[in-house]
């Protein structure tokens, strides 16, 4: 990289991060904008992109917020409402991945900053919130979608969110074994859930025309290099419009920069940094004046839609530069080599065995 590539680079961080933190509240929440609603998986990937931009007590503020507003159960709710009235839930459910996530963004943070003490501090959030979700996992190895406020589970299971617990879960372990403390528990259950996850028939169908359903996986480590640029080939044509980006559905022509930024770093962890480069490269055309990204483009209607700006579409935008450039230590924290195959075997006709767990379950609607 040339220096001058690298201070235009570093100003691109710099404007990016400060957009995030003009929207930060003064108690460290983080909403999708200022006046709008918070969820904890969106929260943490805030404070992530706060992080990579060097921001980092305004990225501790939104860990300490999580802290303060965790259940005596280990879980969040799905999303709280703005202003003074942040602590009451938006939503009577808990959803999974969103609870595991704090884990992945604890992980992030000490991998840039080497703060120790911050780990030493979000540990009992982090095991907590492990904690619950790992109850929840079914015989079969995956996490479901979410449980009600009456502690009924949902029947969905949705391979999206399963990646993502699956790299909070070894997130979760890697912070574990830096403080030198055992969760047998938790490599079971990451251990259950690659295999379950390498079973597409185990979540549900009516997710799959989802752009994230065919990259996440590579996310999650789930893949080789050289298996994860297979899978991106295969359906490229389906998701991505040259020139533009990565359509969130394969069935409509709606571009979203957070997808398109994910599918740049699932490109950087198949090996792919030159279409990787090229991608966010077009996703230049969706920055805002202050820094921000708008959320989509309709390619139909010739449109930007919706007229939103939320801080973690900007923060994704931030980890896929890490990716490519490796601005901090955690750049290689979603495109590193983690195979089922390597560490697991790859033979297993039947998920590995726990105890099973009986649920109240619901159906979802």
């Amino acid at each position: 990289m040339t220096t001058a590539l690298s201070g235009r680079l570093m100003a691109q961080i710099t404007r990016i991060g400060s957009y995030i933190a003009s929207n930060q509240c003064a108690d460290g929440a983080i909403p999708w904008q200022l006046g709008q609603v918070l969820d904890p998986w969106d929260h943490v990937e805030a404070a992530m992109g706060l992080s990579v931009a060097g921001l980092y007590d305004q990225a501790e503020a939104a860990y300490h917020w999580l802290a303060r507003h965790q259940c005596r159960d280990g879980s969040w709710w799905a999303t709280f409402q703005p202003g003074e009235s942040m602590d009451r839930p938006a939503a009577e459910h808990r959803e999974l991945h969103f609870v595991a996530y704090v884990a992945t963004g604890a992980w992030h943070h000490f991998l840039i900053t080497g703060n120790r003490g911050f780990l030493e501090v979000m540990w009992p959030v982090v095991d907590r919130a492990l904690g619950w979700v790992v109850q929840h996992q079914s015989a079969m190895g995956v996490m479901p979608w979410a449980v009600t406020q009456q502690g009924a589970v949902y029947d969905a299971a949705l391979l999206t969110a399963n990646a993502s617990v699956a790299r909070s879960l070894q997130c979760g372990l890697a912070l574990a074994a830096r403080l030198g403390i055992g969760r047998p528990a938790w490599k079971m259950a990451l251990e259950r859930l690659r295999w379950a996850m390498r079973h597409p028939g185990l979540f549900d169908a009516n997710k799959r025309h989802f752009a994230m359903d065919w990259f996440y996986p590579i996310l999650a480590g789930l893949y080789t290099p050289q298996q994860a640029a297979q899978r991106l080939l295969s359906r490229w044509h389906v998701y991505v419009v040259e020139g533009m980006g990565c359509r969130c559905l394969s069935h409509r022509s709606w571009i979203t920069v957070a997808e398109s930024a994910e599918l740049a770093m699932a490109l950087c962890g198949a090996g792919k940094r030159a279409a990787a480069l090229q991608l966010m490269h077009w996703l230049e055309a969706y920055q805002a004046a202050d820094g921000g990204y708008w959320m989509g483009y309709e390619v139909s209607h010739g449109c930007l839609w919706p007229e939103e700006k939320p801080t973690w579409t900007a923060a994704v935008v931030l980890l896929a530069y890490d990716a490519l450039h490796g601005l901090t230590p955690a750049g290689t924290l979603f495109t590193n080599e983690l195979s089922i195959e390597k560490q697991y075997g790859s033979g297993a006709a039947e998920p590995p065995q726990c105890p099973q767990r009986a649920h109240r379950r619901q159906g979802l609607e």
